[in-house]
């Protein structure tokens, strides 16, 4: 079997491809950095594909307490269960710079299959909403690139429950709610609420721990 990626392993790719950018303002320089966001943020918030390729600014990507959040009501998750968590604040200027500079540039380029874009955070080279196969088309076109095989959007949360049983062996059980899985437990939702925050730090701190980010 091919080997499992470490999160610290996917979230360097992400950084790389955006910090490759620099100053370049051109669609396919758009696309790329928008390719490292999507690495990144996946790999801090493994979320399925489906609720990835969903997100939209200002509905499931929200700005308050001057830090970005995901929010994920239950009609939208597979066990219908709350789910809210911070982006770490080593993401948060490359989310603004994508938001500020290469999504208008994205949305502005008006190719062949343009459609509208409304608030959808990914955005295409051809000014339409990415579809969850053209997420996993581009995620796996660059990990392909970096480690010679694919790693699809499913695996990152492999990697993430994998880094957390390496790096935080103790902690291990909360891969759960941090995957958003039901548990066996009735809970109240603002346990599992609380215990999914707790899981996402911890693993957001195992990664940058591992990239000596801290």
């Amino acid at each position: 079997k091919s080997r499992i990626m470490m999160s610290d392993e996917l979230a360097q790719l992400g950084y790389d491809l955006m910090d490759q950018v620099g100053d370049l303002a051109t669609v396919k320089a758009a696309c790329q950095f928008r390719d490292g966001l999507m690495i990144a943020l996946l790999t801090y918030v493994p979320i399925r594909r489906k609720n990835f390729a969903q997100l939209s600014v200002g509905e499931s990507l929200i700005r308050r307490q001057n830090q970005w959040f995901i929010v994920l009501k239950p009609d939208d998750t597979k066990t219908h269960v709350w789910f809210e968590t911070v982006l770490p604040k080593t993401l948060e200027p490359y989310l603004n710079t994508y938001l500020e500079r290469h999504r208008p540039r994205l949305v502005a380029s008006n190719g062949r299959w343009s459609k509208a874009t409304g608030a959808a955070l990914w955005i295409s080279a051809h000014s339409s909403p990415m579809t969850g196969i053209a997420i996993y088309d581009c995620i796996c076109r660059q990990t392909r690139k970096r480690f010679g095989e694919h790693v699809s959007p499913h695996l990152f949360r492999d990697a993430a429950a994998s880094t957390l049983a390496t790096e935080a062996p103790d902690h291990v059980r909360i891969a759960a709610p941090l995957l958003g899985h039901r548990s066996f437990q009735t809970t109240e939702k603002y346990y599992r609420k609380a215990k999914a925050q707790e899981g996402h730090s911890r693993y957001i701190a195992a990664i940058s721990k591992l990239r000596g980010d801290v």
